[in-house]
């Protein structure tokens, strides 16, 4: 399931608008997938790719930090 869809529903649980900072950034922001060797916006990412990606960028962090 996509960012987007995920979102949507989340709308309908909370009852409520998904903040406009989210929706902006997740609509203009990018991520370079390297297997597809394209720009993929956030909002079209499947939910564990985009978690996939977040573990990666923490864990690259973190080891950043130790150095």
């Amino acid at each position: 399931m996509k960012v987007k869809d995920i979102l949507k529903i989340q709308k309908v649980i909370d009852q409520r608008e998904n903040p406009y900072d989210v929706l902006e950034n997740i609509d203009t922001m990018s991520y370079f997938s390297k297997s597809k060797n394209t720009k993929i916006k956030i909002k079209d990412m499947h939910i564990t790719h985009l978690l996939r990606v977040f573990i990666t960028l923490l864990e690259r962090s973190n080891e950043n930090k130790r150095t």
